[in-house]
């Protein structure tokens, strides 16, 4: 599952990353419909993974073996307690996240893509 997050990130980064190179040769209007777009299947991914991962929460029965009371060794209560804080934190993290690129994608549709106010073109000699 962190390799699932770190791929996230590495795709976001790199994403970022594409934005600003292609933010060299675009007029304002392209590039923000370029970043709508790439924010527009950010927040669909972010979606996928939520909903995949609540289907696999629901899916699993709890059992015996996976409740937190019925482990007897103290060390190992305390890992699993650590574990879920933890991955608390992460689904908070997550969350807002993506509220924040939510209200940036509601915040670049009202807007609007094509201002020519806020278009800009940069020379390097």
């Amino acid at each position: 599952m962190t390799n699932f997050f770190i791929r996230q990130e590495r795709d976001s980064f790199k994403g970022v990353l594409d934005s600003y190179e292609k933010e060299l040769t675009f007029t304002g209007g392209q590039f923000e419909g370029d970043k709508i777009a790439a924010l527009e299947k950010t927040v669909q991914n972010y979606k996928d993974m939520v909903e995949k991962l609540e289907n696999q929460l629901y899916s699993q029965k709890p059992s015996e073996s996976a409740s937190v009371e019925n482990v007897t060794d103290d060390r190992e209560k305390a890992a699993l307690l650590d574990k879920i804080s933890h991955l608390k934190g992460a689904l908070l993290s997550m969350q807002e996240n993506r509220d924040q690129l939510q209200e940036e994608l509601e915040k670049m549709r009202s807007d609007g893509q094509g201002d020519e106010r806020q278009e800009r073109v940069i020379h390097f000699r």
